[in-house]
């Protein structure tokens, strides 16, 4: 079973959805962390699919890809961003654009630094059951 939230922005390895490099921002319309992360996508000239986990079925996606991935949370804030099979809550813009232009990155062995914090009932906040 998940247990906490985190919003820390480690990411963690899952088998790729495609081979060639791609982004996937899973949020919320009414996500202000969502909307901003893509406006940022947006001027970097990236090109990503965008998920709403309003979707009950986005939302069991993303929950089985994170928990493939090893992530172990009951909450997690959103957007979160797969890049290239790399899975992140809320990364840094500059970390998803390195990981991006270069695959090999998510070779490397996952950081082991999430840090459970309340999520207090945000939107931006989601219960993975």
């Amino acid at each position: 079973s998940l247990a906490g939230c985190s919003t820390s922005g480690a990411f963690f390895s899952e088998k790729p959805v495609q081979q060639v490099p791609y982004i996937i921002v899973y949020g919320r319309e009414s996500c202000p962390a969502c909307t901003t992360f893509k406006q940022k996508l947006d001027d970097s000239g990236v090109r990503y699919t965008s998920k709403d986990m309003g979707d009950p079925n986005v939302r069991d996606e993303v929950i089985s890809r994170l928990e493939k991935a090893g992530f172990t949370a009951e909450r997690f804030s959103i957007p979160v961003i797969d890049v290239n099979g790399d899975l992140a809550i809320r990364p840094p813009l500059t970390d998803v654009l390195d990981r991006y232009s270069n695959p090999s990155l998510g070779e490397q062995p996952p950081a082991d630094n999430l840090a459970p914090a309340a999520c207090h009932g945000l939107p931006a906040c989601v219960e993975a059951h």
